[in-house]
């Protein structure tokens, strides 16, 4: 299985607002490890990164949030905006290693009903293989 690896990030001041790395696992799937904040500087960054592994024909995306510290309104947009994009594209976004915080943001949003969480990676992963996923 052959993987390709990008990163990249937005920095103010010395400062990385939001970290960017992507790993093609297959032609259909990517994990996107994301750190930092998602919310109202970054959220277009993030847009914008998640639609160019879609429009490059991707059909899976992870993202992995294991390093998000905040998600803010305009971040929980723009991953709704990334979950329509990959609809459109006949895709799907997952979201795993979901912080407690994030959880029950997303939960108080019901955007838990709508948006594909898994507690790991790995527990996706093995989900896709054994071809048990939910639609959502």
């Amino acid at each position: 299985m052959a993987t390709n690896a990008s990163k990249s990030q937005i920095t103010f001041w010395s400062s990385t607002l939001i970290d960017f790395q992507t790993k093609e696992v297959t032609d259909s799937l990517t994990i996107v490890k994301l750190s930092g904040k998602l919310n109202e500087v970054t959220r277009s960054y993030f847009f914008q990164c998640i639609g160019d592994t879609l429009d490059g024909g991707c059909k899976q995306v992870v993202v992995d949030c294991n390093g998000l510290g905040m998600l803010g309104s305009a971040g929980l947009a723009s991953l709704m905006l990334a979950r329509k994009h990959a609809r459109k594209k006949g895709g799907r976004i997952f979201l795993t290693h979901v912080n407690s915080v994030i959880a029950d943001v997303l939960a108080k949003t019901n955007l838990n009903k709508l948006l594909a969480i898994y507690p790991s990676t790995a527990s996706l992963l093995d989900t896709i293989k054994k071809g048990e996923l939910a639609n959502s």
